[in-house]
């Protein structure tokens, strides 16, 4: 049987998604932030740099993360 192989770029993409989900989720219970948006997430290797805008109750902020 051959399985279906899965490309990188298809990989990235989702882990983008999944990423910007467990961001969003894990930010939420704060009721200082308002809203994060403006993802940008970029890969190098085993990492991810992910930098988003998070409008909290304070202004807006960039914020910058290497996982």
């Amino acid at each position: 049987h051959s399985f279906p192989t899965r490309r990188s770029s298809d990989l990235r993409e989702y882990a983008q998604s999944v990423i910007e989900g467990f961001v969003k989720d894990a930010l939420a219970p704060d009721s200082r932030i308002l809203e994060c948006h403006d993802f940008d997430i970029s890969f190098d290797k085993d990492q991810a740099q992910i930098v988003f805008t998070a409008d909290t109750i304070y202004g807006e902020i960039e914020v910058e993360e290497v996982i």
